[in-house]
């Protein structure tokens, strides 16, 4: 088989005093946000947050509820939204704009028009170029519960909720805060199902990248004229937030071809579900699995006839606990377990999957990295990454190379740290976001875009 050979580009590249200061900035918040976190996870039954909650941490469970009627026709139209707080926007000069909490259309998973909610944050920062930009952020592992979306814990920087308990940490304010800083107005998706009714479609490809595209058109919408259809977008996400990127990035050209793309990252992204399944099993963050699971019997209600054939009763209670959890309450209840310990017959889920044509079929169905989008792309994978594998995204950058598409292909080579624990998967989302953010300015302002294709 005839594939692109790539070499990722130098590690060493020099920086300037500027953007070496912008990375010191970066990583301190991170470091600040890592840990408030983990304050919070190392209490294990958390306590009520300094913001008075409701409805198992639904500051604003009013809003969340969508129309009884949605108003159909094109997608990324407004339903309502109304100013929002962010966390810690009292301190002078952090956060450089002002925010919106948003309800839009969207196509989900199952083919009709869907609510997803999101944030609109208007940068108040010089915009790269003049034209002001527009960044959508497709979030991360947030986790299941609609108590998780990124629009709640971004107004508390950790959403806690009491009854039953569950922490959210808002961990993806770190990427929307350095955009706005670089002066772009930043739309931030909740995808289906989070924080509104119904399942989060976890993982779901083609609702994910309607989720992230039809924010585009919800941003531009929500600006007053502040944006146009003419505005540069930009796209960029990590881990689930990768993935649903990546799938943006396919889906663009028929899905939203009016858009003013001008590129999109990807990093980390699980772009082959089965290869990512088999990376997962026995890891800290195994609860995920339980996500995705409930994810596509939301999408495909028929696997509910498998579920019923191949999850013991502990498999069954998995999947309800993980349906209304956040990611940090499944590394609580779920961590290092294995799939074998849910199934009736003791075989891995992968097993399953191996001997049931329709499952083989779903997962066949939601594999990214074959189709080459027409924009430029940064796709990042990481070498010892101990959640998602890096083959297939090294094998999606060649495809797409082959495609036509400019990919800068990165490889970060974090040496393994503690296996199974996630570390050497969150750690790139750090130490790379002041490198991801360079590569969207450029992109807006029009320079070449880079691309290590060989051959």
């Amino acid at each position: 088989m005839n594939t692109t050979q790539l070499t990722p580009p130098d590690a060493g590249a020099s920086r300037t005093p500027s953007a070496l200061r912008r990375g010191l900035r970066t990583i301190a918040a991170g470091t600040c946000a890592l840990a408030l976190a983990g304050t919070g996870a190392a209490a294990m039954a958390p306590t009520a947050s300094a913001q008075s909650v409701s409805d198992n941490g639904f500051t604003h469970p009013d809003f969340y509820a969508p129309p009884a009627e949605l108003p159909g026709g094109e997608t990324g139209q407004i339903i309502r939204s109304e100013p929002m707080h962010l966390a810690l926007d009292g301190l002078p000069g952090l956060w450089k704009g002002d925010a919106q909490r948003i309800m839009y259309t969207s196509v989900g998973a199952r083919g009709g028009e869907v609510p997803v909610t999101g944030t609109y944050i208007r940068s108040t920062a010089p915009a790269p170029g003049g034209e002001r930009p527009l960044a959508v952020v497709a979030p991360g592992t947030q986790g299941a519960g609609d108590q998780c979306a990124p629009s709640r814990n971004f107004e508390t920087g950790i959403n806690v909720a009491t009854s039953p308990p569950s922490l959210s940490p808002g961990y993806e304010a770190l990427a929307a805060w350095t955009l706005v800083d670089r002066g772009f107005d930043v739309l931030v998706t909740d995808y289906e199902g989070l924080g509104t009714p119904g399942q989060h479609t976890y993982v779901h490809s083609d609702a994910q990248a309607h989720a992230v595209l039809d924010g585009a058109r919800s941003a531009i919408a929500a600006s007053d004229g502040r944006l146009s259809p003419e505005s540069p977008v930009v796209v960029t996400g990590y881990s689930q937030g990768g993935g649903a990127a990546a799938a943006g990035a396919e889906a663009a050209p028929e899905y939203a071809p009016e858009l003013n793309l001008k590129g999109v990252n990807a990093s980390a992204p699980p772009l082959d579900l089965r290869a990512t399944l088999k990376q997962v099993d026995g890891n800290l963050i195994a609860g995920v699995i339980g996500y995705a699971v409930n994810s596509f019997v939301a999408a495909e209600p028929e696997l509910e006839t498998v579920l019923d054939e191949e999850l013991s009763d502990a498999g069954r209670h998995m999947l309800d606990k993980t349906a209304n959890q956040c990611i940090g309450d499944s590394i609580l209840t779920f961590p290092l377990r294995s799939t074998n310990e849910f199934t009736a017959t003791g075989e891995s889920l992968d097993q399953i999957i191996e001997r049931r044509p329709e499952l083989r079929e779903l997962m066949d169905s939601q594999r990214l990295g074959q189709k080459a989008p027409a924009v430029p792309v940064r796709l990042q994978g990481n070498l010892n990454d101990d959640v998602i594998p890096y083959e297939p995204i090294k094998n999606a950058a060649a495809t797409w190379c082959a495609g036509g598409t400019d990919v800068e292909f990165v490889t970060d080579g974090l040496p393994p740290i503690v296996p199974r624990s996630a570390i050497n998967h969150m750690t790139p989302y750090l130490t790379n976001i002041n490198t991801v953010n360079d590569y969207l300015v450029d992109r807006v302002l029009d320079r070449p875009a880079p691309q290590n294709c060989a051959g």
